[in-house]
């Protein structure tokens, strides 16, 4: 018994207890919009978040990491730029990069898709925000319907056993009378 207990706490000392810090790397464009492609998938149009494992601020520095997937901003009139591969780390826990679109044809198209994509992501907003209050007014009808079925199903009406022109009738508050009374139609 006491080399099993040695063992799981050797085991225990050496894998030692370990946390895993998440960096928030926010790939931005201007304009916003552009698609987010890291090493050829698509991550979404930006702004876009994502996370890195094991990313921690030292004031002593350096205080930069690096990422292995090269990411890449395609707006929609084909202009397209690199994410560099090489972040300032912050002790706020979070770095935004916005890229930069270059100076080739297709601006207007590419703000114009920017604007649809905001106006896209606000209508999502308004419709999830709008199934969320149906779905907490369903629940609210139910709670209330049940509470009423409850309230009424939680008593029931008895007449003492026995004969009697006039019997005695009196509601309890359970599902079945008791003893020497019957259930009253």
């Amino acid at each position: 018994m006491k080399k099993k207990i040695l063992i799981f706490a050797l085991g225990f000392l050496v894998t030692g207890c370990t946390t895993t810090k998440q960096y928030k790397l926010s790939f931005d464009s201007q304009p916003q919009g552009a698609s987010l492609i890291c090493n050829g998938q698509s991550m979404g149009y930006t702004p876009q978040v994502l996370y890195y494992d094991d990313v921690e601020y030292s004031p002593e520095g350096p205080n930069t990491f690096g990422i292995s997937n090269r990411c890449q901003g395609v707006w929609s009139s084909g202009a397209s730029g690199f994410y560099p591969t090489q972040f300032p780390i912050y002790p706020s826990g979070g770095t935004v990069y916005t890229l930069q679109r270059p100076n080739v044809p297709g601006y207007s198209q590419d703000a114009e898709f920017a604007l649809k994509v905001r106006n896209l992501e606000a209508n999502q907003r308004v419709a999830v925000a709008a199934q969320r209050s149906a779905s907490a007014a369903e629940q609210q009808n139910f709670n209330k319907i049940m509470n009423q079925n409850n309230s009424f199903n939680n008593t029931i009406n008895c007449k003492k056993m026995g004969v009697s022109l006039y019997p005695e009738i009196k509601t309890f508050s359970s599902m079945i009378c008791p003893l020497g009374w019957m259930q009253a139609f």
